[in-house]
């Protein structure tokens, strides 16, 4: 959660779009579940 705070903090882009990473092993997309930014929009991605 640490790594998805700080990555969210530093990133200069849409506020609507929640940090994202990229899988080392398949290179696929990895978003945070649920995730409350420092500017308090929630990303709520459950299923």
């Amino acid at each position: 959660m640490e790594v998805v705070e700080h990555f969210d903090f530093l990133d200069g882009g849409d506020p609507l779009d929640p940090p994202k990473f990229n899988c080392e092993e398949c290179y696929g997309e990895m978003i945070p579940e649920y995730f409350e930014s420092h500017t308090g929009i929630i990303y709520d991605n459950r299923t």
